[in-house]
């Protein structure tokens, strides 16, 4: 089966409680998207991306009539933010940025490493659906924008936004695991974060894992040593 209308994910699990012949709690927004005669395709769906690890970002969006419009409230924060995660596991990462800084890289490949996001983005998912370029500011696509926007504020008038209320307030992870691995592999493993940086692919979910072991071993030493006092 093939649903042409415009669904949320959410819609999949009331699709599935629906099925299992389970009511669907009160509570949910969710809306069955088949299994059902008349399914309620939606005008238009929201998602969001806040904090990520150690990194505290902000941006919404929102996806109607084949457009995909997004708000970024840290234009601050670039795509590219030293992520400690992306730098261990996606090594073409650092390729991309030594290729930048010897300037071989396309407009369109610079994209991801600009210093600052827009503040706002609009995208014809259609005949652009990698997102490449941005109609924010296009003049021909003002009407389309401002029916974007229209969505967005119909959505805040009609829910709570605890992700811009406590803007500027949170507290960000900090020495996660991937953050300590990064450290260690640039102290105690140089030849190995060489490899990383020239876009090897290099195993270091073990060292994460056996660093994420041995910091709850600390706590619990911690924890009974304080606690015989």
């Amino acid at each position: 089966m093939i649903v042409e209308g415009l669904i949320s994910v959410t819609d999949i699990t009331a699709s599935i409680l629906n099925l299992a012949g389970a009511e669907i709690p009160g509570y949910m927004s969710a809306r069955p998207a088949f299994g059902v005669e008349q399914p309620e395709y939606r005008v238009f769906v929201r998602s969001a991306r806040d904090v990520w690890d150690e990194i505290d970002d902000c941006s919404r969006s929102i996806v109607a009539n084949g457009f995909k419009y997004i708000v970024n409230h840290r234009v601050e924060i670039p795509w590219d933010a030293g992520q400690a995660y992306l730098d261990l596991n996606r090594p073409a990462l650092h390729v991309m940025r030594r290729l930048d800084r010897e300037g071989r890289l396309s407009e369109d490949e610079r994209i991801f490493l600009q210093p600052r996001k827009p503040n706002e983005e609009l995208y014809d998912l259609r005949s652009d659906p990698h997102e490449m370029r941005n109609l924010a500011r296009d003049p021909i696509y003002s009407e389309v924008l401002g029916r974007m926007r229209g969505y967005e504020t119909e959505w805040l008038e009609n829910h709570r936004e605890q992700g811009l209320e406590d803007l500027g307030k949170r507290q960000v992870g900090k020495a996660l695991p991937a953050q300590l691995v990064r450290e260690a592999l640039k102290k105690d493993y140089p030849d190995l974060w060489k490899r990383l940086e020239s876009g090897e692919i290099v195993k270091t979910k073990s060292l994460m894992k056996r660093i994420g072991e041995k910091r709850e071993s600390l706590r619990r030493s911690s924890v009974d040593f304080s606690g015989s006092l």
